[in-house]
C-alpha cells in the first residue's frame, strides 16, 4: 500500500507542475504540451541523496489513471544525470518507482552543488548549496491566532543566521501511534537580507502541542538558500501536508530548475528545537 501511495503521490506531483506553467496559444482545439523533466532534489546535509524525485509530466487533459496494474506514464528509468561539487561528480542512479539516488553522495555545510539531468533530447541543471545552521537564542511561548478563527499555542524562536539565506519552522505531529505518521505544518518563512539591520530573525512554530501524545510536538528550525522563499511565498501559504513542505499547492509556483525541466533543487540544514530545553518549569 505504500509504494502505491508514493507512485500515486508521484504522479500527481507532475500533474501539478505541469498546470502551473504559463500557457500557450490554444492550436486546432488542442491543449497544447511540452515534455519536460519534473524534478525534486533536496541535500540534506549529512544525509544520503537517495530520494531524487526524476520524472516527465504529463499532457493536459490525461485520462490514464494508474492502477495497480499499470505503472503510471510518468516513470523514467533511464534519465542520465550527475551531482558534482567542486571536487567531484556524483552519477545519478535510479532506485525504484519515481526514485534516483546521487551515488556516494553526503552533502555538506558550505558546499555549492551543481546538478544535470538528461533525458529523451531534454536537458535540466540546477545550482544550490548547503547554508550553515543558525544559532537558536530564546524560545518564547505564547497563544496566538495562527489561523482564521483557530487559537492555539505557538513558539517563537529567535535565532542569530546568515545573511542571504531562508528559514522557516517545521512543527511534526503524530497522528498514528504505530508507525509514527502524521501531518507538518510551517509558520512563517523569513529571509535575513544582506542590507538587514542586524544578523537575528524570528520564525513561528504554529500549534505545538502533540495531542495525540500529550506533550510538545517535533519542531525543526529548516534552513535552505534565498530561493526557497520565492518557492514558498509563491505557494498556496505552506498549509498542512501529510507529504511535507514540498507539496504541489498553489499555481505560478516559482521553480529553480533551469532547462528543459521545472522543480526544485534545493540545499538543506536542520536545527532541532527541544522546547523543554528552553521553557522553564
Amino acid at each position: 500500500m505504500k509504494k502505491i501511495k508514493i507512485i500515486y503521490i508521484s504522479a500527481l506531483f507532475a500533474i501539478s507542475l505541469f498546470f502551473i506553467q504559463s500557457c500557450e496559444n490554444v492550436i486546432d482545439g488542442q491543449l497544447p504540451y511540452q515534455e519536460k523533466l519534473v524534478i525534486k532534489c533536496i541535500l540534506e546535509e549529512g544525509k544520503p541523496t537517495d530520494n531524487i524525485f526524476i520524472v516527465k509530466n504529463l499532457p493536459p487533459m490525461y485520462t490514464e489513471y494508474y492502477n495497480k496494474d499499470t505503472p503510471p506514464d510518468i516513470i523514467i528509468k533511464n534519465a542520465v544525470g550527475y551531482i558534482s561539487d567542486s571536487e567531484k561528480s556524483y552519477p545519478l542512479e535510479y532506485v525504484a518507482n519515481t526514485t534516483y539516488k546521487a551515488v556516494g553522495l553526503i552533502p555538506k555545510e558550505g558546499v555549492t552543488y551543481k546538478l544535470s539531468v538528461s533525458w529523451n533530447g531534454h536537458t535540466a541543471t540546477g545550482q544550490t548549496n548547503v547554508p550553515a545552521k543558525p544559532e537558536i537564542i530564546s524560545v518564547i511561548l505564547k497563544e496566538a491566532q495562527h489561523q482564521q478563527n483557530y487559537y492555539g499555542t505557538i513558539a517563537e524562536i529567535k535565532f542569530k543566521g546568515l545573511r542571504n539565506v531562508s528559514y522557516i519552522a517545521e512543527t511534526y505531529h503524530i497522528t498514528q501511534e504505530y508507525d509514527k505518521s502524521g501531518y507538518y505544518n510551517y509558520g512563517n518563512a523569513v529571509m535575513i537580507r544582506n542590507n538587514a539591520s542586524s544578523d537575528t530573525s524570528i520564525v513561528n512554530a504554529v500549534d505545538i502541542m502533540d495531542y495525540y501524545t500529550n506533550s510538545y510536538a517535533s519542531i525543526n528550525v529548516l534552513v535552505f538558500p534565498p530561493e526557497f522563499l520565492d518557492f514558498y511565498d509563491s505557494k498556496y501559504s505552506g498549509g498542512n501536508s501529510p507529504d511535507g513542505i514540498f507539496s504541489t499547492s498553489g499555481i505560478n509556483v516559482k521553480w529553480n530548475i533551469k532547462g528543459d525541466g521545472i522543480g526544485l533543487f534545493l540545499g538543506k540544514n536542520v536545527v532541532p528545537v527541544n522546547i523543554d530545553d528552553y521553557i522553564k518549569k
